[in-house]
């Protein structure tokens, strides 16, 4: 029996460093790549740090995007409704600048693959953003939004009612 516990044990271990490793810092992201906004996917807002995030809030690219410029819309419901903004989004390497008229967002990304991403951004907050039409994204992105945020408190902007988007 104890032989058994201790194989049990030495596989979990293993089990955890892999996952771990797996989850490691990357150091050659490209928001670019990584959005991939010619596809036009819609990105959805699964969790953020911000007190305040947009109900419901999701980014698609619009029109013929070339980088490092596309032109993005976010959309997301108020008591009103779904509204909608249309920002510019400016990539560079790991970074992006998003501006609407006189506002402007900074962020860089700190992890992603083509299902998901976690973006660090200006203020500090934190982000983890998932593709729409990813059933199964990357289990490090929710690591890795958990890890940054250091136990702050976060929100979950698509557990509000999202229908009728």
């Amino acid at each position: 029996m104890g032989r058994l516990a201790a194989i049990l044990t030495c596989w979990l271990v293993a089990g955890v460093a892999k996952s771990n490793a797996q989850c490691a810092v990357q150091t050659d992201l490209d928001a670019w790549n990584l959005l991939d906004p010619a596809m036009h996917h819609t990105f959805l807002l699964e969790s953020s740090t911000k007190p305040n995030p947009k109900d419901c809030l999701r980014a698609i690219a619009q029109g013929n995007p070339v980088k490092p410029n596309a032109q993005v819309t976010l959309r997301f419901k108020t008591e009103k409704g779904w509204e909608a903004t249309n920002w510019k989004f400016v990539t560079d390497g790991p970074k992006m600048t998003a501006t609407l008229g006189d506002r402007k967002e900074e962020g860089t990304i700190v992890y992603g693959d083509r299902t998901c991403h976690v973006i660090v951004l200006g203020s500090g907050n934190i982000e983890y953003w998932k593709r729409s039409d990813s059933s199964d994204p990357n289990p490090c992105c929710q690591q890795v939004f958990d890890n940054k945020r250091a136990g702050r408190d976060f929100r979950e902007p698509q557990k509000k009612d999202c229908t009728g988007a």
